[in-house]
C-alpha cells in the first residue's frame, strides 16, 4: 500500500445492527443507534454518507484499536409516508486505516480515496420502517402488534451484543491492568535487589580501603620487611 499502513485481511469495523430500524410517525422525527467496533489493531477512520433526509453524528471520526464508538442516526420529520412504510434508502458507512496520531479534523475526503490505492471499506445498511403506535398511517388499518414486536425483538439482540463487546473490552482492559501491575512489582523487586547489591558494594570498598590503610601501616611501623 503506498500509505505506508500494513494491509489486512479482516474486516476493519464491525456495524450493528444489521439492519437501521426507524419508527415511522408524520411530522415527526426518529433517531436510532448505531454501534461501531474496531477490532483490529490499527487506528480506523470512518464516514458515513446516507440521504438528505436522515442525520447523522457524529458522521466521521477516528477508531483506536480494539474500540467501540456509537453514532446516532435521525430521520428527519417527513410529512408523506411511503406506501407500505417501504423504504429504500440506505446508509453507507466507510472506513480505511490511518497513521496514529491522526486528529479528526485531518480527515478530509481524500482520505476515502481509491486513488490513492489504499484499502477503503465500505458497509451497506439497509433501512427499515416500522408503524408507531397510533400512527395516522394506521388510520383504518389493524394493526397485528408484529412489526413492534419484531423491532422491539432486534433492539433486545443489539442491546445484549452490545453488552458482550462490552465484557470483552472490560476484560482486555483488566488484563492490561494485571500486567502493568506485575510490571510495577517486577520493577520494585529489582530496585531492591539493585539497592542492596549497592551497599554490599560499598560494604566492601570500604573493608578495602581499611585494609590497604592497616597494609600501609604495617610498612609504615616495619620498612625493612619486604613480605608485604
Amino acid at each position: 500500500m503506498t500509505s505506508g499502513i500494513t494491509e489486512i485481511n479482516d474486516d476493519l469495523l464491525e456495524i450493528q445492527p444489521q439492519q437501521i430500524n426507524f419508527t415511522f410517525e408524520l411530522g415527526k422525527q426518529s433517531s436510532c443507534t448505531i454501534e461501531l467496533t474496531n477490532h483490529t489493531n490499527h487506528h480506523v477512520a470512518f464516514q458515513t454518507t446516507n440521504p438528505n433526509k436522515y442525520g447523522v453524528i457524529p458522521n466521521l471520526g477516528i477508531l483506536k484499536p480494539n474500540s467501540i464508538c456509537d453514532i446516532t442516526a435521525t430521520m428527519l420529520a417527513q410529512s408523506v409516508a411511503p406506501p407500505d412504510l417501504r423504504c429504500k434508502d440506505m446508509f453507507q458507512i466507510q472506513g480505511t486505516m490511518v497513521h496514529r496520531g491522526t486528529a479528526e479534523e485531518d480527515i478530509t475526503s481524500n482520505t476515502f480515496s481509491k486513488e490513492s490505492g489504499k484499502y477503503i471499506e465500505e458497509k451497506i445498511r439497509k433501512i427499515f420502517l416500522t408503524r408507531a403506535p397510533q400512527s395516522p398511517v394506521l388510520d383504518g388499518i389493524t394493526a397485528t402488534g408484529i412489526d413492534d414486536f419484531e423491532d422491539m425483538k432486534s433492539k433486545i439482540n443489539f442491546m445484549d451484543s452490545k453488552l458482550k463487546k462490552l465484557t470483552q473490552v472490560w476484560s482486555k482492559e483488566t488484563l492490561k491492568t494485571k500486567y502493568i501491575t506485575d510490571l510495577t512489582q517486577e520493577n520494585d523487586e529489582l530496585q531492591h535487589e539493585l539497592a542492596q547489591k549497592m551497599e554490599y558494594t560499598m560494604k566492601l570498598t570500604k573493608e578495602k580501603d581499611k585494609l590497604q590503610g592497616d597494609l600501609a601501616a604495617l610498612k609504615a611501623k616495619y620498612p625493612k620487611r619486604k613480605s608485604f
